[in-house]
């Protein structure tokens, strides 16, 4: 069984929203008090034991409100909604307070709450983002071990039947605590029945409560996971306080139990987000907040599997390219000098927001453009068949007709494959010389009067020395000189800028 649609109207800061759930995987996204939790709230309190809707939860200045759950692949779940499909919350002048209405297919009045809170009869394990304990009770048996709780109160007892190697699901557990944090979590004797822990040998045990909250979120997670099968769990930022190296494990044991269990899960990471997102038939939803008047007002949107899409639902986050080691954008330029010139002067000067976002790349000769702007394609943009840098890279080269053909090239082979036509743009000056200070003007047209060969290279690159040397000597003066002769390719990198900014 599981959730297939949900419909809330006059819910906290929702007024109206209408979300289609994946079998499997759902990720909630959104920045902080945007209402990622009020989509989870009417689903949690569908379970014994769990918050429920308050008065205090329907929205301000209105008098109804309502939800209304679909379940699909009921089959022969053992609870009263088998003979139904749909369930809902409602609020207004008949029921004073939220209350669970409506009748099954035989006329019978559905019963607060449809799911119990004990094993096996449950529906839900909540991991919820108040889920610590202020202490774990060292009582063990049946009846304490079957609760379902948003906390951790029963934990020990939980992980007692899981540490017999006869419990159906001990092997499971146990490599899932090895897979991710390295040691075996079992319980042993304490004062009052058991605690878990590490056991170091016979008698000498390192208990979970003396262990970072990390560790006691994971094997929370971890207890439920090794015995669950069409369940649903509602978990609340999973990254919390846990190393992103036993995140990753921990993502891949819940991508693994998607294909028995459905999950919604609400985060802020961008790793959650990059590896469940990537679960064939996951769905990611965007939640947004503005302002309704004076009322803050959520919209859900679904996210499109798209990179461009999923990129820009990281920026809404906060992330950048950059964050994870990559470039936010390239620049190919035709010539090395220029290349230079953009990355100690210019880029600092008059763009700083790009450095340490933007990367650029020289292709050392006009010949060599084209098959290395094509090596980079193939290498980035398609390398994961996910072009994240597509339409993130410049390419620009020197004025001239031979160079013009380049560019029209690029365009002709490019364009018609979605990439915008401005990515590929040429200079006016032909000779990288000319956007240096005005104050070497004779100096350029000396070196430039030579003819093609080694020793006009051999100038060119002594003008750029001394180019570098005397714009180093002062910054404030290299700005104002600059400003003048390279003002070209300044206004190139602002519009860049731009871009990559938005």
């Amino acid at each position: 069984m599981w959730i297939k649609n949900l419909k809330i109207k006059n819910l906290r800061c929702i007024k109206n929203a209408d979300i289609e759930f994946s079998r499997g995987l759902n990720i909630i996204v959104g920045q902080n008090n945007s209402g990622k939790s009020t989509i989870l709230l009417p689903i949690i309190a569908l379970q014994n034991g769990l918050p429920s809707i308050a008065r205090d939860d329907l929205r301000i200045d209105e008098n109804e409100a309502s939800v209304n759950i679909t379940f699909e692949d009921i089959g022969s779940y053992n609870i009263q909604i088998k003979s139904y499909r749909c369930i809902w919350w409602e609020y207004n002048s008949k029921h004073k307070n939220f209350e669970l209405s409506g009748e099954d297919q035989n006329g019978n009045i559905i019963r607060v709450p449809i799911f119990p809170g004990n094993e096996p009869e449950n529906f839900i394990y909540p991991f919820l983002s108040k889920r610590k304990a202020t202490k774990m009770s060292e009582q063990v048996n049946v009846t304490i071990a079957d609760k379902v709780s948003e906390n951790f109160e029963n934990l020990n007892a939980k992980i007692d039947r899981l540490t017999s190697s006869d419990y159906p699901y001990h092997d499971s557990y146990i490599k899932a605590c090895e897979d991710i944090l390295g040691i075996r979590i079992t319980t042993a004797p304490a004062t009052k029945g058991k605690r878990a822990g590490y056991t170091i040998e016979h008698g000498k045990q390192i208990p979970l409560s003396a262990m970072g909250e990390g560790v006691t979120n994971v094997v929370g997670l971890l207890v439920n996971l090794a015995i669950s099968q069409d369940k649903l769990f509602i978990i609340e930022e999973p990254e919390n306080d846990i190393h992103p190296q036993a995140l990753k494990s921990l993502l891949a044991i819940i991508a693994e139990s998607s294909q028995k269990n459905q999950f919604i899960i609400t985060t802020h990471s961008s790793l959650v987000l990059r590896i469940l997102g990537a679960v064939q038939d996951a769905c990611i939803f965007h939640v947004t907040s503005a302002f309704d008047g004076k009322i803050p007002t959520a919209t859900i949107t679904q996210v499109p599997d798209t990179p461009d899409d999923r990129r820009m639902i990281l920026h809404d986050l906060g992330y950048q390219m950059s964050d994870n080691d990559l470039w936010d954008a390239w620049i190919f330029f035709e010539e090395s000098s220029i290349e230079r010139i953009v990355n100690q002067f210019l880029l600092p000067l008059f763009t700083p927001s790009l450095q340490g976002r933007i990367r650029t790349y020289s292709a050392h000769s006009l010949s060599e453009v084209i098959p290395k702007f094509e090596d980079f394609n193939d290498l980035f943009v398609f390398l994961h068949l996910s072009p994240a840098y597509k339409n993130r890279v410049w390419v620009v080269v020197d004025g001239g007709n031979e160079e013009k053909s380049i560019i029209d090239r690029l365009r002709e082979l490019y364009v018609p494959k979605k990439w915008e036509s401005d990515r590929f743009s040429q200079l006016s000056q032909h000779d990288s010389e000319y956007y240096y200070p005005d104050e070497f003007s004779e100096n350029i047209k000396t070196v430039l009067s030579q003819p093609s060969g080694k020793t006009r290279q051999e100038a060119k690159k002594t003008l750029l020395n001394e180019v570098l040397i005397w714009l180093n000597e002062d910054p404030n003066r290299a700005k104002i000189a600059l400003e003048t002769s390279a003002k070209e390719i300044i206004e190139l990198l602002r519009r860049i800028e731009a871009e990559i900014l938005k």
